[in-house]
């Protein structure tokens, strides 16, 4: 899944394999654990795609804001800041989830190249972080891990010029991270069209506020797979005048 994917290559291979060696290994009761849980205890969201609206997931889409997952979004301003930083995580994994949910049971085409812009944000993400360790080692004299920056194409060795390509890096992940939030504007541009050709194909008007994702990605599966059929029987129709004209 990609959300493992990204969990496990951002949290253990960025953060974990350099920062070890500087620092000891984390209590598993310790601060950040607790943050962690607490703040998913506190949060109620529209997680899965049974529980979220099909106009928010398009609108979140369109807008880029997580916030909406939330069943009060107000909820969130109430948070302290370290609270908000592990509330936005959540929120980035659900919304993760959700996406990947939807290209892939919609577009096979839109899927991958989901999974492809994801795959370059973690990536990056990855690559900053472990420069940024191995940067803060070298700092501390462990001069070995300039072996590190080297492996990510950082080749100086003054401070101001590793931190300069390590800001390059930054700057490539943001655009990157436009490239993948581009997706979902194409996506949601196109949305109300795509309801009229829906109610069309249903013959009968939608109720949008009384319909989740999950009954969405079926109206759509449903009409893919009608189309598919009467395509095939129209082309069988096709070859089956042309045997019986010749």
């Amino acid at each position: 899944m990609l959300k493992l994917l990204q969990k496990l290559k951002l949290k253990k291979t960025g953060k974990t394999t350099l920062s070890s060696q500087a620092t000891s290994k984390e209590h598993p009761l310790s601060e950040s654990y607790q943050k962690e849980n607490i703040t998913e205890t506190i949060l109620n969201l529209y997680d899965t795609p049974s529980k979220i609206n099909v106009e928010t997931f398009y609108r979140i889409m369109e807008t880029g804001d997580l916030k909406l997952l939330m069943v009060n979004p107000n909820q969130y301003l109430n948070l302290n800041s370290e609270k908000q930083e592990s509330a936005n995580e959540k929120l980035n994994d659900v919304w993760l989830d959700l996406q990947e949910y939807y290209y892939s049971n919609t577009s096979k085409q839109s899927f991958e190249k989901f999974k492809y812009n994801l795959k370059k944000v973690v990536q990056l993400q990855n690559e900053i972080t472990t420069c940024e360790a191995a940067l803060q080692l070298v700092i501390l004299g462990f001069d070995e891990h300039f072996e590190t920056l080297i492996k990510f194409g950082i080749t100086a060795t003054d401070v101001d010029q590793i931190k300069s390509a390590i800001s390059r890096k930054e700057t490539k992940l943001e655009f990157a991270k436009n490239k993948l939030d581009k997706g979902g504007e194409k996506e949601s541009a196109g949305f109300y069209k795509l309801v009229a050709n829906v109610e069309r194909a249903l013959n009968r008007q939608l109720d949008l506020k009384e319909i989740n994702l999950e009954r969405w990605v079926a109206y759509l599966q449903d009409i893919k797979e009608r189309n598919e059929q009467q395509k095939q029987e129209l082309n069988n129709s096709k070859r089956k005048r042309k045997w019986q004209d010749n």
